[in-house]
């Protein structure tokens, strides 16, 4: 749970960084969609509430379980497949934006898989805000191929449940890397960060960043020439295990030029 932390508050620090205009990243991975693979119950003949809608990107469709002729009791559940394995820290929930609460889900457990088959116990259990807002529920992250979400309550205490969308948050693991655009202070020499050598870094407000400069030559003399100075330069940020630490969290640098404010 300490590195999975760690590499939140990394991931955290980029994204803040992005906020503040000072570096801008896109995740050079596979987008991954999502597709219902089984839903104990939908509604199809008084609506078209059936379950693909709640992953279909479209916020005025729903997935409704059934309310003509039966109406099946709680809990109920929906799983979904990823179209490939990936990390993720959290889900979304949108309920349904139309004028009816119908079916908004009250508490609720979420599981994730690897095959599909074999849930296990909850990563998160709790209860959704009473409202139309997208909710967005957080844990460590976890690597699966599946999720699921039972729905154990409604918000009116009826029977039903009922989504507009639901989604998913991805988490970097190891193998993923995120390009960035980084200005800040550099700094070479031999220097330890959580255990660990390294012979330049590179300052942005009260984070440092191990770099990689690949052995080139260019790259060396350029960080030569610019230590302790402002400077800009691009990348990729990755996770890598240690060898004193379990991670480790460099970007390799690509073109490192003077910000031209020295």
């Amino acid at each position: 749970m300490k590195y999975n932390s760690i590499l939140l508050k990394m991931v955290a620090a980029i994204i803040a960084l992005i906020l503040s205009g000072m570096a801008s990243s896109t995740i050079a991975q596979d987008k991954v969609t999502l597709k219902v693979v089984k839903a104990d119950s939908e509604e199809t003949a008084g609506e078209d509430g059936k379950a693909a809608n709640a992953v279909d990107g479209d916020p005025g469709t729903i997935w409704h379980t059934q309310w003509q002729d039966t109406n099946p009791e709680h809990p109920h559940e929906i799983i979904i497949e990823l179209s490939q394995p990936c990390r993720i820290s959290g889900f979304t929930y949108l309920p349904r934006q139309d004028d009816s609460d119908h079916g908004n889900i009250k508490d609720y457990e979420f599981y994730v898989s690897n095959d599909g088959d074999d849930f296990g116990k909850p990563v998160k259990k709790g209860t959704f805000e009473n409202n139309n807002d997208k909710q967005t529920v957080t844990f460590d992250a976890k690597q699966c191929r599946f999720i699921k979400l039972k729905a154990l309550s409604e918000v009116n205490d009826l029977a039903w449940a009922s989504a507009a969308e639901i989604g998913i948050i991805e988490t970097a693991s190891a193998g993923d890397y995120i390009k960035v655009e980084i200005k800040g202070t550099l700094e070479t020499g031999l220097m330890a960060i959580g255990g660990e050598t390294t012979g330049t870094v590179i300052h942005v407000k009260n984070v440092t960043w191990e770099l990689d400069l690949g052995g080139s030559k260019e790259l060396q003399e350029s960080a030569t020439k610019l230590n302790k100075k402002t400077v800009l330069l691009t990348g990729t940020y990755q996770k890598i295990k240690g060898v004193e630490i379990r991670e480790r969290h460099i970007i390799k640098v690509a073109t490192l030029n003077p910000a031209g404010d020295n």
